[in-house]
């Protein structure tokens, strides 16, 4: 097991995921450092909510998304997932690089610069890329998204290492 992997991974190490994997011949948590869009899912009927997510804003299916080259399927993550929004906790910003302040903070899971000032992200498309940090905020990641919210804010929305 790698020694830098953290319970919550952060711009330069893994996550360690607390379930043992099945498929391996020595027991050890799983480590990681991508994470799925949490929006991705498509629940069975009359599930209206997962981990508190509001399952009317998930994609459901692959072909789902209108743009789907810029619709995050999974990314560069500090833990095995989020569902960013604007709405709560889960939309707001990383203080700093790395800044873990737990599962409810859903756009810090992928918000540091892993790979310069940004990470590399999977979409829809089954493309991949390199994406800025603060254009996180201007990706559709879910169906009900709102990609200008951020570009409607005051310069001060994003804090200076993210600039």
């Amino acid at each position: 097991m790698d020694p830098t992997a953290v319970n919550y991974g952060g711009p330069t190490t893994a996550f360690l995921f607390p379930i043992a994997d099945p498929t391996s011949t020595t027991p050890a948590n799983t480590m990681g450092s991508y994470g799925a869009n949490c929006w991705i899912y498509n629940p069975p009927p009359g599930v209206t909510a997962l981990q508190g997510r509001n399952t009317k804003k998930n994609w459901r299916k692959i072909n789902a998304p209108p743009r789907p080259t810029e619709t995050p399927l999974m990314a560069d993550c500090m833990w095995r997932g989020g569902g960013p929004d604007l709405t709560g906790t889960d939309g707001e910003r990383p203080a700093f690089n790395g800044e873990w302040s737990g599962a409810g903070y859903e756009f810090k899971h992928f918000a540091m610069h892993r790979h310069g000032k940004g990470i590399q992200i999977g979409f829809f498309d089954g493309s991949a890329r390199w994406v800025r940090t603060r254009h996180l905020w201007r990706l559709p990641w879910h169906n009900s998204f709102d990609i200008n919210y951020a570009d409607n804010q005051a310069p001060s929305f994003f804090p200076a290492w993210m600039r």
